[in-house]
Parts: structure tokens; C-alpha cells; sequence
């Protein structure tokens, strides 16, 4: 069975959680005793997101269901650079019914209008990628200027992860677990492949 890796410290010793269970097979109490899953309680909890791993090595629950999170996102903001190169913006948001990417370096900026298909298709990539559980901040403190990067996203109604309309991580010459940082820049380029697609940033 394949791994979730942690959202927090890129660990693979994880375990699937299940929840409702009120009796046990002998099938089940085998998989339990095997180590495949552990039960989380009889009851779903209700008004907050729903575990579906644990983390051993950092104590962490791990939350898959970002769709109440994806529904209601109206923009994502995510900046990447130095202090020589500058900072590139990638901004995907929506305003009433129609959707948005926009694209900033320095003093130059391109904004075009895509499809609810594409805006949704980008965020469920970004979202996939666990953005929800990282940490506030990453910092380096031994490298000094190097490469900083923001997330920002705002919401329509309180987030179930955080209980507020906005959500922000960033960093400074350190980043998430390789595997879900990799799955964001690729989000991003995807986002921003369809803006020069459309014009000539």
C-alpha cells in the first residue's frame, strides 16, 4: 500500500485513518494488525476537515478533502524570486462569473481571462499539493538574500483548515517536502504557460 507522505515534514511513515467503523471482521482486525490503517472513531467528525492519515513521526493528522476549500476560493496569489531577479507574481482569481490569471515581474504585467474549466483545473493541482497544511514559515537563517516565495489565498467563507478567509505560507531559502513543492511550481507553470499562450509576457 502506497504511502501519503506528510504534508509537514515529508515523511513517509504514515497511516491511513478510517472513521464509522462499529464492529470488526476478522478481515479488518487482520489489516489492523498488519498495520494498514488505524480507526479513528466511530463517529465522522463533523464542522472540521476529516482526517484520512497520522503522521508518527511529527503527530500530525493528514487532511485530503480540500473541496469546500476549492469551492470557495475567489483568488490565489503565489510569489517566487530575489532580490537581483525580482519577484514574479502569479495571480489566479475570479471576479463574479468570470476567471483571471495575471502574471507581475518588476514593472510589466498581463492579466487574461480563462475558463471556469482552467481556473478550477489549476487550483485542484495547487491544492493537491497539500498548500493547506504547510506551515506558516519556512526559513533558512544560514543563507543570506537567495530565493523567497509567498502563498496567499483568499476565501468566500472561513476555511475549515484554519478558520479564516485567508490563508498564507512562505519562505526564505526553504520550502515544503520536495514532492508537494514540485506539484505547486508545476500548478504555476501550468497557470502561467496559459497566459503566454494568450499574449506575449
Amino acid at each position: 500500500m502506497k504511502k501519503e507522505l506528510c504534508p509537514l515534514c515529508g515523511s513517509s511513515n504514515t497511516i491511513k485513518i478510517i472513521w464509522g467503523v462499529s464492529c470488526h471482521s476478522e478481515e479488518l482486525n487482520k489489516e489492523l494488525g498488519n498495520g494498514e490503517f488505524i480507526i479513528g472513531g466511530l463517529s465522522i467528525p463533523k464542522d472540521i476537515p476529516t482526517p484520512s492519515y497520522h503522521c508518527y513521526d511529527c503527530e500530525k493528522d493528514i487532511i485530503l478533502d480540500f473541496e469546500k476549500e476549492l469551492e470557495h476560493t475567489i483568488s490565489l496569489e503565489f510569489s517566487i524570486g530575489g532580490f537581483f531577479e525580482g519577484h514574479t507574481t502569479t495571480t489566479i482569481y475570479r471576479e463574479e462569473n468570470k476567471f483571471y490569471i495575471k502574471i507581475s515581474h518588476f514593472y510589466t504585467e498581463k492579466k487574461i481571462e480563462i475558463t471556469k474549466t482552467d481556473y478550477f483545473g489549476i487550483l485542484n493541482r495547487i491544492y493537491l499539493a497539500r498548500v493547506l497544511e504547510w506551515k506558516e514559515r519556512y526559513f533558512d537563517p544560514y543563507i543570506l538574500d537567495g530565493e523567497q516565495w509567498h502563498l496567499k489565498i483568499n476565501f468566500s467563507k472561513k476555511s475549515l483548515f484554519n478558520n479564516k478567509t485567508i490563508f498564507e505560507t512562505g519562505g526564505s531559502n526553504d520550502y515544503p517536502p520536495s514532492e508537494y513543492w514540485n506539484m505547486l511550481l508545476a500548478a504555476i507553470k501550468i497557470a502561467e504557460s496559459i497566459c503566454k499562450s494568450k499574449t506575449d509576457y
